[in-house]
């Protein structure tokens, strides 16, 4: 369905970067003109911008702040331009320019059409939503609806890939896997299961399985390979099942000596005094940061601050539009050993955002901190 709405462009008095003015190329407009809508998410200022541009390439301003996060009519139409919706503008009407109010400004009609990817969506949604009712009454039609399935849940996650500002998928159906082995084991079609485990373990599934479904697939997938004993499959990279956010964590096995929570082990300590380490660690305290922590990357620096024998604070410095603003992102608790070992000649080398883990309170910041003499 197609959504509809009026706006007034902002910011219409300011020079562009390349030194033109705006007010004149306001000038050079039309009712009736297409303009362009562009996502700035990497914005310094704000995290939301829209620019709006003539079909020439020259910007006459943005789409206001409140309307681009949290228009009341819409979800938030930078959300929306994140989520792959088609967006298209138009100039409805152009003001000022007279004796009475030389301010030129610009009004736009802006239609929010559907993604890209909402009629596969619905077409994969149906058939998922047919196919579990028939594992009861006809086996062979429930497998061939989770088939037909499979490929256009793919294609949402390549198209999500290709329209989505993030390029993260929007899917939230799960893929069937666990359902179809389970009908082809059941009815002891063999070959066929391992042939759809072999497609699956061969494909990235970002959305991925509930607990559940991913242990019974583990379980059937280890019995269905010893009849098989021929048959090798290359082990998928695990995505952590708590790991969210835009930032992921490296895949990669947590060494046992390595500083999981915040306690470091007088073993760690005695290893650390003999060879350069990287561990992760998990800040406390953000229940309250969550909006903080979705500016965050991957990679971003952080600052460990010693405040007190049993808490290091972490902090981020973030550039703002007047000089930079430092941020508090949270503590870490117990770490007087840490500390105790950089009296005595370690260093905290580049401490980093690492990732997230995903609590029931919200999102745990995980922080890269390498150790060295």
């Amino acid at each position: 369905m197609l959504k509809t709405f009026k706006t007034k462009v902002a910011g219409v008095t300011h020079q562009n970067p390349n030194g033109t003015d705006r007010q004149k190329i306001l000038a050079k407009c039309d009712t009736g003109e297409i303009v362009r809508l562009v996502r700035e998410p990497d914005n310094p200022y704000n995290e939301y911008a829209i620019a709006v541009f003539r079909k020439s390439g020259e910007q006459i301003g943005y789409i206001a702040q409140h309307v681009a996060k949290e228009h009341p009519a819409l979800h938030g139409l930078a959300d929306d331009m994140d989520d792959g919706y088609d967006v298209a503008a138009l100039i409805v009407d152009l003001v000022g320019g007279s004796k009475r109010k030389e301010t030129r400004g610009c009004i736009l009609e802006v239609a929010i059409g559907p993604t890209p990817y909402d009629e596969i969506y619905f077409e994969a949604s149906e058939l998922l939503e047919k196919a579990k009712p028939q594992e009861k009454t006809d086996t062979d039609k429930a497998i061939s609806l989770y088939r037909e399935a499979i490929p256009l849940l793919l294609e949402i996650d390549q198209i999500c890939a290709e329209a989505c500002t993030d390029g993260k998928t929007r899917r939230h159906l799960r893929h069937p896997i666990n359902r179809i082995t389970l009908l082809l084991e059941k009815t002891k079609r063999y070959e066929e299961c391992l042939d759809e485990i072999k497609k699956y373990e061969a494909i990235h599934d970002p959305v991925g399985l509930t607990k559940t479904d991913n242990e019974s697939y583990e379980k059937r997938k280890m019995r269905v390979l010893k009849k098989f004993p021929d048959e090798v499959i290359t082990e998928r990279e695990p995505i952590p099942p708590k790991l969210t956010g835009e930032i992921s964590v490296e895949k990669k096995p947590i060494p046992e000596d390595s500083l999981v929570g915040d306690v470091v082990a007088e073993k760690q300590i005695e290893k650390i005094e003999k060879t350069k380490q990287t561990f992760r660690l998990q800040v406390s305290g953000g229940e309250q940061l969550q909006k903080l922590y979705g500016k965050l990357k991957k990679g971003d620096p952080v600052e460990l601050v010693k405040e007190s024998e049993d808490r290091v604070s972490v902090f981020h410095t973030r550039k703002r539009f007047l000089g930079t603003k430092r941020e508090y992102l949270g503590y870490l608790t117990k770490s007087a050993d840490i500390v105790h070992q950089m009296e005595r000649g370690a260093k905290v080398a580049a401490p980093q955002v690492e990732g997230f883990y995903r609590e029931d309170w919200g999102n745990q910041l995980i922080l890269q901190v390498t150790i060295e003499k």
